[in-house]
């Protein structure tokens, strides 16, 4: 599936845009951070999300770079919130944030998808 952000009407209601590029620097793929800088929730799957310019689109507003083979499921398996990574785990919602913020502190990343992207770039989670 490719939507491109031009097909996107402003007056549509959604929850998260969703775009598939080659690469990161392809046209569509730049009209979306310009979508994500608007406030649209945006994810770009693209082919290796570990080699492309992927903290700069997280800093410009993208919310997510996922690779291309992903499946639905495991696109919205993804974002698990604190209360569902602590259930799941049976532990706090406290130790989960309380680690989140550890991790995201030793990898210097300002949020979750960034330190999941540096980890993986970094070898510590494998695609």
């Amino acid at each position: 599936m490719q939507l491109e952000a031009r097909r996107v009407e402003p007056e549509l209601s959604a929850d998260v845009l969703l775009v598939k590029a080659a690469t990161l620097s392809d046209p569509a793929a730049r009209e979306d951070v310009d979508w994500a800088g608007a406030g649209v929730a945006t994810v770009v799957l693209v082919r290796n999300p570990a080699v492309e310019g992927v903290v700069e689109a997280l800093r410009a507003g993208i919310k997510a770079v996922l690779p291309s083979g992903m499946d639905r499921a495991e696109i919205v398996a993804a974002g698990l919130g604190n209360k569902e990574v602590a259930s799941r785990l049976e532990i706090s919602e406290h130790t989960v944030k309380f680690h989140v913020a550890s991790i995201m502190g030793k990898l210097g990343a300002a949020s979750r998808t960034e330190a999941v992207t540096l980890a993986i770039r970094h070898g510590l989670i494998m695609e």
